[in-house]
């Protein structure tokens, strides 16, 4: 390998015989080749190791573990990688040639210790770009911004120091959905984040990540687990903070209930929100609430049947 610092990225898989390809050959398309591949096979009914072996690469790395979920798998492989740095990849994502290049000139010339970059969500299919997550450069403390927006870098772009993620405790297994969050506020609490506008990451969009969130209140609750523990790294948070990022699952609470036809639920998120300029998004829906429930419900069943026919259309099987 390179003598130039060692990254071991590290892709969690799971039925993953559809999409881990791409995503093996973005990753040794890489500019920077100081690397290595650790692909965790976490329990799935059919696993990628013939597809890994035959690659033929010394670069890449194949495990086999019992279904544990996607963090115990991030954190088997990062106790057998021997990079200087973790870089975390989903196996159905891709990276831009230059994306470990550039993280780690920025991380260098910053004296950081983990960077993000921006990201475009793509359908998988047809490779039109849906969306894109870039905004301006920095380098700044982000521990607020973690517990208060709804939308962070996207995962496959983080690269953290090694050291560092193991010292830290790794991802927390039986935190669901959010695990990702909480390891940032432990890394973010003391070391700022280096953030590259670039877009180097490719999230692709299909019908195995639509529509596959847990129910929301279990979300709210793992929420409550996350918030919990930032308080304790933090026992100073500010209160607007903590009243910021509770607002921010609300505002999500009442979108999905609404779409869940649990109108009472949607109501309540609804009476936890404040009425200011912030959240004027979300005027339509105190409109909608005054309505009875049986016709609240009616516009929403119109209203999937009309997405769900989209949805089948754009990302056939």
């Amino acid at each position: 390998m390179s003598t130039s610092p060692v990254v071991s990225i590290l892709t969690a898989c799971y039925n993953s015989r559809k999409f881990i390809r791409e995503t093996i050959e973005s990753v040794l398309a890489q500019t920077h080749q100081g690397f290595e591949m650790l692909l965790v096979d976490d329990g799935p009914k059919e696993t990628i190791e013939d597809i890994v072996a035959s690659y033929n690469s010394s670069k890449l790395r194949y495990f086999y573990k019992e279904n544990g979920g996607p963090a115990s798998a991030r954190n088997f492989g990062a106790l057998r990688a021997v990079g200087d740095y973790v870089a975390f990849l989903d196996h159905d994502d891709l990276w831009l040639p230059t994306k470990l290049e550039d993280q780690l000139a920025a991380m260098q010339k910053h004296g950081a210790v983990w960077c993000t970059t921006g990201s475009q969500r793509e359908d998988f299919y047809t490779g039109e770009v849906i969306e894109k997550h870039e905004y301006q450069d920095y380098f700044k403390n982000v521990f607020h911004d973690i517990l208060l927006k709804p939308n962070l870098w996207s995962f496959s772009s983080v690269i953290v120091k090694k050291s560092l993620f193991i010292e830290l405790g790794m991802f927390n297994p039986d935190i669901l959905f959010m695990d990702d969050r909480d390891l940032y506020l432990r890394i973010g609490q003391k070391h700022p984040l280096v953030y590259l506008s670039k877009v180097l990451v490719r999230n692709k969009v299909h019908e195995r990540n639509i529509g596959g969130h847990l129910a929301m209140d279990k979300i709210l609750a793992i929420h409550e687990t996350v918030l919990t523990n930032a308080r304790k790294l933090a026992p100073d948070l500010p209160q607007e903070v903590i009243e910021g990022s509770y607002e921010m699952m609300h505002r999500a609470g009442l979108v999905q209930y609404l779409r869940a036809n649990d109108v009472p639920s949607m109501r309540r998120m609804l009476k936890q929100l404040k009425f200011k300029p912030d959240n004027y998004k979300f005027i339509p829906y105190w409109l909608v609430s005054v309505l009875p429930d049986s016709v609240i419900v009616g516009i929403m069943t119109a209203f999937r049947k009309v997405r769900d026919r989209f949805v089948r259309r754009k990302y056939h099987n």
